[in-house]
């Protein structure tokens, strides 16, 4: 015969939440740590929580599963995961003085008679808006406020894909923008991104994504622009190689010879 014990069932249970409850505040610590100092370590977590440093390492596991912090030997660093595409507006609003210094070096690469493609990133119009008022220039772009801003251009021949309208942006994306962009070849096209790395560069939007690779490959020059406060970062949607363009970036450091 099988008899039950309610009140240790309902004991065990009460323990077992106050247990997961503890787990949760003590990997909410250890985020708010991180926000707050970059990076920890396990010993010092162990000490500060009065657990083994073994219960840390699984609350890193876990957290780094979650792509919440990055894993290191001895403890974990913070991790900017750009996990969605900011509106135009708030991309504009950003980092502004470091965006002016990577959109000067990028127009200065433009030469007369190029035809040039311009992504939707906003350091791609900054640099556009660095151009020579003389400069002649045949521009393909879906990003609609550099079509805007070339209203009443003689010098400017502009080229505009087509395609789906962003909701939180003012560029077009999509099968109809790859199927037009297909045939077009330019001499330099220049994209944005969201974070890059020493390895990689990224978005949060895979549409996008898509649209950079059609023009990297229909390009005789790539070249990224990504201001320094977006380095070390990852996005959800990964690019390509830092290797398969050329870097433009404020800080000299980071700067890829091309």
């Amino acid at each position: 015969m099988f008899v039950m014990n309610i009140n240790n069932t309902s004991n065990n249970k009460a323990v077992n939440n106050g247990l997961r409850d503890f787990k949760q505040l003590r990997q909410d610590k250890i985020l708010a740590l991180l926000d707050e100092m970059g990076k920890v370590h396990v010993k010092a977590l162990a000490v500060e929580f009065s657990v083994d440093p073994i219960t840390i390492r699984r609350d890193l596991e876990e957290l780094a599963l979650q792509n919440l912090l990055i894993r290191t030997h001895g403890g974990a660093v913070k991790t900017r995961l750009i996990d969605r595409e900011f509106s135009y507006i708030e991309k504009e609003q950003k980092d502004v003085d470091l965006k002016t210094k990577v959109a000067k070096k990028a127009a200065a690469l433009i030469e007369n008679g190029d035809s040039v493609f311009f992504d939707t990133g906003t350091t791609a119009r900054a640099a556009f808006l660095e151009l020579p008022a003389e400069i002649s220039l045949t521009i393909v772009t879906n990003n609609l406020v550099i079509v805007m801003d070339s209203l009443y251009r003689d010098n400017y021949r502009i080229i505009v894909p087509g395609g789906e309208l962003n909701t939180v942006s003012p560029d077009l994306y999509g099968a109809l923008t790859l199927s037009n962009l297909k045939d077009i070849y330019v001499n330099k096209a220049f994209f944005g991104c969201d974070a890059f790395d020493n390895d990689s560069f990224y978005t949060a939007d895979h549409k996008s994504a898509e649209t950079i690779k059609v023009m990297h490959k229909n390009s005789s020059q790539s070249f990224l622009l990504a201001d320094s406060a977006k380095y070390g970062s990852k996005g959800l949607v990964r690019v390509m190689s830092m290797k398969e363009v050329c870097l433009i970036t404020d800080d000299i450091k980071l700067n890829k010879h091309c």
